[in-house]
């Protein structure tokens, strides 16, 4: 069973966002072991808060959780790959499809000036 961290405020149960200077969030940052969040602490010793203090120690809590493996689904690898590809192509298409609307909207501009142009 892995385990992950949050940091919780105390006061108002929001959980810390992480980083070298750490805000308060309703879903806030996992740690994935204690060695990530140890990091996170020594960081924001050093170098967080801009000189201020970043987590009031009586006022913040450790938060431990316990992650448990439940299978909830499988797919073919083969399937997942093939999804992704196909999801990668639809942007793709859309993208030329954008692309070629606005030459023709351009090309469209500039026949109207054209054609003001030369009927005048």
């Amino acid at each position: 069973m892995a385990k992950v961290y949050k940091i919780r405020s105390k006061k108002t149960g929001l959980f810390s966002t992480g980083g070298s200077s750490p805000r308060w969030s309703k879903k806030g940052k996992i740690w994935a072991g204690s060695g990530p969040l140890n990091n996170h602490l020594n960081v924001i010793k050093e170098y967080g808060g801009y000189g201020k203090i970043v987590y009031d120690r009586e006022e913040a809590e450790l938060v431990e959780y316990e992650l448990i493996e439940q299978e909830i689904s499988s797919t073919a690898l083969a399937e997942h790959i093939k999804g992704v590809e196909d999801r990668i192509q639809q942007r793709e298409d859309q993208r030329n499809k954008w692309q070629e609307e606005n030459e023709k909207k351009q090309r469209r501009k500039q026949f109207e000036s054209l054609k003001k142009e030369f009927d005048n």
